[in-house]
């Protein structure tokens, strides 16, 4: 059955206690104005704050979209070719690295043809995916510019398994990405194997076992590299990360990357030998086990530093695209959040500084100098009948400007639980934050945290609707940050997110990707944009980013067709015979509108202390303060005052509680900010 694609802007002005705050804002009086700069400011915050809420009611629609991947992708599943992760440069083109699975040509209605593609162009693939039953993956990337235009593709990849989870952009749009090749197992003889490419004219001979090579250090047998190419996809330099190593310590992995300050970081992990550039030497102990390491290098991928991580023998991170990984500069911190193992079934063991995790997610923050604990986080629910943890997941981390960190993935509640539980098994003084989901099973969630490891709120699907009951399991993968608001990528159809129903024809309508906007102080669902498929195929969101105009772009993988009798003059995406990954813009302005930098123009920059407080509240910034409206959680005002001349913000005779407090600025500047009075 062809169904017809869902615009899905919703707004809900009785619910969203920021566009309140937003509007009474517009109204902020001042008694007895008779200075003609606060005057002059009275007249531009509002001609402002009219502006904003006008663009605000253009609704956001999918304007193009584009799949890609090879023909024998998804047996068995959507996860053989998807998105990982996508990044807008600041040129305001998107990058995007997936996993494609198939061979350059295959037999396919008794003639060779072309398997692997983006947008319906051929593109190489070098892995062996020659059979539906079977066969390995490569890494692609590939970039558009925001209109959807191909720029450029690169593949990456050997024979076996190749993966590659994350990238990263510096200020030049050059990408950096952390790959993990598969030479292993290889042939008797050189040529017996395809080189490992990293375009089509470089590659890597594979490792030659003859006549007792096995034992005789080759790059073939290196299974790490950094890889840089600038923004127009060509390559700059790769380095390995492994120094000499044979078919008896290749083994090694590198998790994600993160950018900061002009440096790369991320977590590798070592077999025996002497790695990165000749500063790290792990040996072979009784245990045999993973040396786990956070190293930097600059962006010429030179080596800066490292640090062993205090994991315990024999356990460590899940190093197959399960954990995330990033950096707060500010704080100084590495966050490192995941899973021991799949979705379901049983968990790899994990100690950090001699604490065993407990359950099946978690998220570590850790010291930037030498690994140190911070705090940690995990999340409990009632056993699942077979015995195994729960479907608690974490699939993705970001940690914004303000330091604020979410986490995305799903819970697992079983119809008679109530609670969802967050907390550190480790330490009992940790006040434990709990959360009902509205609906049972497993559903995508988001939690926000402060950089203190303190639950901000939590959001999951609300309730299911009457076609929404009995279909598969639902995750969310993918996060972004745009100015006040945050997104998560996930599924949905025939569900709630707050009062917002995601509308289906059919009962047991199959999962289709959604968009999920929320404002990011309160956690209120702000808008929920869907992209329908047909009723019975598998179909999810797995990554998104924000550009430049505050236009999302997000990705994921499908197996059968999207935009099917789509009304917004969309061609249909049909999968290339098993699942392909996609992508598609979510916008409500067109490229170059800029309105991302004018957002973030007429921003207030401040500071706030203490917080939570008992009375008085500190305002530090370096603008000239004018006046101060608190709002409830409801969006009420409670109280409006003028400055005077001390830059504190009276909540003494306010009952203890979480307020909004929205402060403004004689230049027209407003900001807000949410305080907790105990």
């Amino acid at each position: 059955m062809k169904q017809k694609i869902h615009i899905s802007f919703y707004t809900e002005p009785s619910l969203r206690v920021a566009e309140r705050i937003e509007k009474s804002a517009s109204h902020f009086q001042i008694p007895k104005l008779i200075n003609f700069q606060i005057l002059l400011f009275s007249i531009l915050h509002s001609l402002f704050s009219i502006s904003v809420n006008a663009q605000q009611t253009q609704p956001y629609q999918w304007q193009w979209a584009m799949n890609g991947g090879g023909r024998w992708g998804g047996l068995g599943g959507i996860n053989d070719e998807q998105i990982h992760d996508i990044k807008a440069g600041t040129d305001n083109n998107y990058y995007f690295i997936a996993t494609l699975k198939g061979p350059r040509e295959t037999i396919y209605n008794g003639a060779w043809t072309p398997s692997t593609h983006l947008d319906g162009v051929p593109v190489p693939a070098y892995n062996t995916s020659n059979a539906r039953e079977g066969g390995t993956k490569d890494i692609f990337l590939f970039s558009t510019t925001c209109e959807g235009e191909v720029r450029w593709s690169q593949t990456i990849g050997g024979w076996m398994d190749d993966d590659a989870y994350n990238l990263v952009l510096d200020n030049q749009n050059n990408v950096y990405v952390g790959v993990n090749v598969r030479n292993d197992s290889p042939g008797d003889g050189p040529g017996i194997r395809p080189p490992l490419h990293f375009t089509e004219t470089d590659s890597v001979p594979f490792a030659d076992l003859k006549n007792g090579n096995a034992e005789i250090p080759q790059e073939g047998f290196k299974t790490t590299y950094l890889v840089k190419y600038n923004s127009d996809g060509k390559l700059v330099k790769r380095v390995a990360l492994q120094g000499d190593v044979n078919s008896s310590n290749f083994q090694s992995r590198v998790l994600d990357l993160a950018i900061s300050n002009n440096k790369i970081h991320f977590i590798v992990a070592f077999d025996t030998g002497t790695h990165l550039d000749g500063n790290v030497t792990v040996i072979n102990d009784t245990t045999n086990h993973f040396k786990f390491l956070i190293a930097q290098y600059d962006l010429n991928l030179n080596y800066v530093n490292s640090f062993e991580l205090p994991v315990a023998p024999n356990t460590g991170f899940d190093a197959y695209g399960r954990t995330r990984f990033a950096y707060d500069e500010n704080k100084k911190q590495y966050y490192i959040a995941g899973m021991r193992g799949n979705i379901t079934g049983s968990v790899l063991p994990f100690s950090y500084e001699s604490k065993a995790f407990v359950e099946r997610s978690f998220i570590l923050a850790i010291n930037d100098h030498d690994g140190s604990e911070v705090w940690r986080r995990e999340i409990y629910s009632q056993l699942t009948g077979g015995g195994n943890l729960p479907p608690n997941c974490i699939f993705s981390l970001v940690v914004d400007k303000d330091s604020d960190v979410y986490v995305g993935g799903s819970f697992f509640r079983r119809p008679n639980e109530n609670n969802v539980k967050i907390y550190d098994p480790t330490d009992s003084s940790v006040q434990p934050y709990f959360f009902t989901p509205g609906a049972h099973g497993t559903v995508p969630m988001i939690i926000k945290f402060n950089s203190d490891g303190d639950v901000q709120w939590v959001q999951a699907t609300a309730a299911y609707a009457g076609s929404g009951k009995g279909v598969a399991p639902r995750y969310g993968k993918g996060i972004a940050v745009k100015n006040d608001e945050v997104v998560l990528g996930a599924q949905g159809g025939g569900d709630f997110w707050d009062n917002i129903e995601i509308v289906r024809p059919v009962k047991n309508y199959q999962p289709d990707p959604i968009l999920v906007r929320f404002d990011k102080q309160s956690g209120k669902v702000l808008g929920v944009h869907d992209i329908a498929g047909e009723a019975i195929s598998s179909k999810r969101m797995t990554a998104v980013a924000v550009d430049n105009d505050g236009n999302y772009i997000a990705g994921g993988s499908f197996d059968a067709n999207l935009f099917w009798d789509n009304d917004l003059g969309l061609d249909p995406l049909i999968s290339t015979g098993e699942a392909d990954f996609f992508v598609a813009k979510l916008a409500n302005s067109e490229c170059g509108s800029g309105n991302m930098g004018t957002d973030e123009f007429n921003k207030l920059s401040f500071n706030v202390y203490p917080n939570p407080t008992t009375g008085i509240v500190n305002v530090e910034t370096t603008d000239t303060l004018l006046g101060y409206t608190i709002y409830d959680m409801s969006g009420k005002e409670i109280k409006q005052s003028l400055f005077a001349g001390n830059n504190q913000i009276n909540l003494e005779n306010v009952s203890n509680g979480v307020y909004f407090i929205v402060i403004t600025t004689v230049e027209g500047n407003s900001g807000t900010v949410k305080v907790v009075k105990r």
